[in-house]
């Protein structure tokens, strides 16, 4: 018996000695992996949290997206309705975390006169819809109808130094077709192009410009764009003296005498156009007697007639206003 006992409790050290070296042994590996193991607990962790997370019951306000259907061809909507609503929606957090990344289109259905936004909203079963916001959307529909209109240019151009423009830009097309609500499209006078600044400009000019879609989906126009024709010519300063003619005197009535009787006219000229410009006999100055008649200040401004087939504009007539006097002749 004695002897059974020694072996046993020798066995029994030597589990203990070896359960020592086991751990040593251990610890020595988890000291030379800290961040291993500590990676392994909060991956571990964090699945735990994230499955425990997902089964439970969250409420939280999202914002869906929305489309028109079942608009009919001969009609149009007056005003848009909005393009997103909001809905505060229940569920559980694996349902919730697959409509983030899934939503599903709220339908306003244009059959209707208004539509009730919790009756149309398509939402997985396992989502329960709360609120919407707004509640519901009221459609306003009007015949559809089609009308043109011109091109309004917003753009400002300016030509490179000793150039400038002497004919106004030309837009092709000129107008477009404005399609839409009646009332829409018939306050519609004009369509403008998006706003924009072209500077340095010389030669032949050709500027695509986008037409504004300030209307947003209210209406469509076509064509989407225009193209803005002009030429900036180099261009010299002269002047010219022109003797001031009085116009549609009638015979009956007394002459007129202008104070002085002529102006000096400063202006712009093509460079390849100065010498026919001095010497065009379509440059010239008049006051209407129509003017004379209506004044009450005593003096009158001179209408200059520029040359028609020159490439001439005006910059400054001295002196810009004339006296005058009317002849009653001695009894």
């Amino acid at each position: 018996m004695s002897r059974t006992r020694f072996s046993f409790a020798r066995v029994q050290a030597a589990l203990r000695r070896l359960a020592g070296a086991d751990l040593e042994d251990e610890a020595d590996a988890g000291s030379k992996r800290p961040g291993l193991v500590v990676s392994v607990c909060v991956s571990v962790a964090l699945v735990m949290w994230i499955t425990l997370s997902l089964d439970q019951t969250y409420t939280v306000l999202i914002e869906l997206n929305t489309r028109v259907v079942n608009l009919a061809p001969d009609s149009a909507l007056v005003a848009v309705p909005p393009t997103s609503v909001q809905a505060r929606v229940r569920g559980t957090g694996t349902a919730l975390f697959g409509l983030k990344y899934d939503r599903p289109l709220v339908d306003i259905d244009a059959s209707q006169d208004a539509v009730v936004l919790a009756s149309v909203a398509n939402l997985p079963q396992d989502v329960t819809v709360e609120d919407f916001f707004p509640e519901r959307i009221q459609l306003n529909i009007e015949e559809r109808i089609r009308r043109r209109v011109p091109i309004e240019l917003r753009a400002v151009l300016e030509p490179q130094a000793t150039y400038d423009f002497f004919e106004d830009p030309v837009l092709v097309p000129d107008s477009v077709d404005v399609e839409g609500a009646a009332s829409v499209v018939s306050a519609v006078q004009s369509w403008p192009t998006v706003f924009g600044s072209h500077a340095g400009l010389r030669d032949s000019v050709n500027i695509h410009l986008p037409l504004s879609d300030s209307l947003g989906r209210l209406v469509s126009v076509e064509p989407s764009h225009a193209v803005l024709h002009s030429t900036a010519h180099r261009f010299t300063e002269a002047a010219r003296i022109l003797p001031v003619l009085v116009t549609d005197l009638p015979t009956t009535q007394p002459p007129v005498e202008l104070d002085p009787g002529s102006v000096e006219v400063t202006y712009r000229v093509a460079l390849s156009q100065y010498d026919a410009a001095l010497g065009a006999e379509d440059f010239y100055a008049t006051v209407p007697y129509d003017d004379i008649r209506s004044d009450t200040t005593g003096r009158v401004t001179p209408r200059i007639h520029m040359p028609t087939e020159l490439l001439v504009r005006p910059v400054e007539t001295y002196p810009r206003t004339l006296a005058y006097f009317i002849f009653l002749g001695s009894e």
